[in-house]
């Protein structure tokens, strides 16, 4: 099995204290994240259903079916 990392998803910069700045924090870390996402498997599309030829270290080419996976840390 391989597991490779697609991407690392950025942490916005804090806004100031205040409701108005609470919501418009909220909305562009809802943008950022959904334009990640849809780059990110944009690329994979189709590849869970339809597979992707893969070069393995034995020179073969195979066909793999991907499966998606999350991991979630908080390292503070």
């Amino acid at each position: 099995m391989t597991i490779r990392l697609l991407g690392l998803l950025p942490i916005a910069s804090k806004l100031a204290k205040s409701s108005s700045a609470h919501k418009l924090q909220r909305l562009i870390n809802a943008d950022t994240l959904r334009g990640l996402f849809e780059l990110i498997f944009a690329q994979l599309n189709g590849a869970g259903w339809e597979g992707a030829r893969i070069d393995c270290p034995d020179s073969e080419i195979r066909i793999c079916f991907l499966i998606m996976s999350g991991w979630l840390a908080d390292h503070r």
